[in-house]
């Protein structure tokens, strides 16, 4: 039988935590389903719970393997919470940084507003897709060479379709050909038909037959 002892450094410890730092589990979620499938003892009772809190003193068996959890060394302790000391500082120094960078960026903007600079200020919501799509594509037809604000449409044409259109004799040249607004007819509104109006009004037909 391997009998282990796992020096803990805090109050307690999870069972399923324990299990992967002992090397009996690959990691806590493995660790877990092996205490729910009922292979773990603690204290010689069977333990369920996969984040059971082990104590110091106590004994945790899995197989032919025995664990007793026993509190470290004074040193041992205090080392430990001066890592945690350390880190704490760390993240709070971090912290205090990314406060200090906003500020200086706040006072420059100040600095600079005060000195008369044009800063750009956006306001408002962040444009919606009809109006990104758009953008999109006059700076595509301005890519092709396009340059007419007015004929975004040149941007969903096919690279056949731009060709032909360049080379049609058209009157005043291609370029005004391309730049010119393609002209559609206004769409007229579809009308539907009531279809439940209909169905009454052919069982009253039905109805009023002899």
């Amino acid at each position: 039988m391997q009998d282990t002892e796992y020096h803990i450094t805090s109050e307690f410890i999870e069972l399923n935590q324990l299990l992967k730092l002992c090397g009996l589990a690959e990691s806590g979620g493995a660790g877990g389903a092996i205490v729910s499938q009922g292979s773990v003892t603690v204290d010689g009772q069977p333990e369920l719970r996969k984040r059971c809190k082990i104590r110091p003193g106590q004994l945790v068996q899995l197989g032919d393997a025995q664990i007793r959890v026993l509190l470290a060394d004074a040193t041992d302790i205090a080392a430990s919470l001066e890592a945690q000391s350390v880190k704490a500082k760390a993240k709070f120094a971090k912290r205090v940084d990314k406060i200090n960078a906003a500020k200086a960026a706040a006072w420059v903007m100040k600095k600079k507003i005060e000195a008369g600079a044009k800063i750009p200020i956006k306001l408002g919501a962040r444009k919606g897709p009809k109006a990104r799509s758009k953008e999109n594509a006059i700076a595509a037809a301005k890519r092709r060479g396009v340059t007419s604000p007015e004929a975004p449409w040149m941007a969903r044409t096919s690279k056949t379709t731009v060709a032909k259109i360049r080379n049609a004799p058209v009157e005043g040249g291609a370029a005004s050909a391309l730049a010119a607004p393609v002209v559609t007819a206004p769409r007229v509104a579809k009308v539907r038909p009531n279809v439940f109006a209909e169905k009454a009004e052919a069982h009253r037909r039905r109805k009023r037959q002899p």
